[in-house]
């Protein structure tokens, strides 16, 4: 299963990155966020699973391109961030 979670290197993001990381059901994390260089570290550190993409939520139409393909999608941003 391929996985992409929004807000993956914030605080609650990299604990669910980590918690997709060590299930055998998922091959796929991207790690999205804002900062680039904080979802590279993250998705560096779960080794071959992670991509890193870099991605504001608040712009629905490159968002949408990103989430083609995924299987599941996580909302780990911040409580302001409604995806609809």
């Amino acid at each position: 299963m391929k996985v992409f979670v929004l807000g993956g290197s914030g605080k609650v993001g990299r604990e669910v990155v980590g918690q997709l990381a060590r299930s055998d059901l998922v091959s796929q994390i991207a790690v999205a966020g804002r900062n680039l260089l904080h979802a590279e570290e993250v998705a560096t550190a779960i080794s071959s699973k992670g991509t890193a993409v870099h991605v504001d939520a608040h712009l629905a139409p490159a968002l949408a391109e990103h989430l083609a393909g995924y299987d599941l999608v996580v909302n780990a941003a911040t409580d302001d961030t409604v995806l609809t």
